[in-house]
């Protein structure tokens, strides 16, 4: 779900994932699929890899990270920091 229901716990929804993936790639710059997933646990260790997916692809389809396939890294596009 993008947003929580009644329902479904918070940590759970895809916003609040994809804000996970966010702040790792604003901290680390760029990062595989398995640091992401570690990281996102760190405040709810029941996310899972699917999870990550999801927020992974809701980025990419709106443009917001660059997938490098030599690397298998996962990066924010035009990052404005100020």
């Amino acid at each position: 779900m993008l947003t929580p229901t009644r329902l479904m716990q918070l940590d759970y929804c895809l916003l609040s994932v994809t804000s996970h993936v966010i702040a790792c790639l604003l901290e680390r710059k760029r990062a595989s699929l398995d640091e992401l997933l570690q990281y996102s646990r760190l405040s709810s260790h029941e996310i899972c890899e699917s999870d990550i997916l999801l927020a992974i692809t809701f980025l990419y389809a709106v443009g917001k990270v660059s997938i490098d396939t030599d690397t298998a890294t996962i990066s924010l596009k035009n990052i404005n920091t100020q």
